[in-house]
């Protein structure tokens, strides 16, 4: 497995993760604990099979 993280400014980080499936995440904050989170996910094995896509929500005071 490999994997990486790069923030491109303060609030935006992106992460991804190479093995037999590929991640890659992309989180935004726009408050201090408060995030968006935007992911996705082939199965570079299954290629024929659609790839997942996910988006979380995170809020806090």
């Amino acid at each position: 497995m490999l994997g990486a993280q790069h923030a491109l400014d303060p609030l935006t980080i992106v992460k991804a993760c190479v093995n037999n499936a590929g991640i890659a995440l992309i989180q935004h904050g726009w408050h201090p604990m408060s995030f968006i989170t935007i992911s996705g996910e082939i199965d570079s094995r299954a290629i024929e099979k659609s790839s997942k896509v996910g988006f979380a929500l995170a809020l806090k005071p």
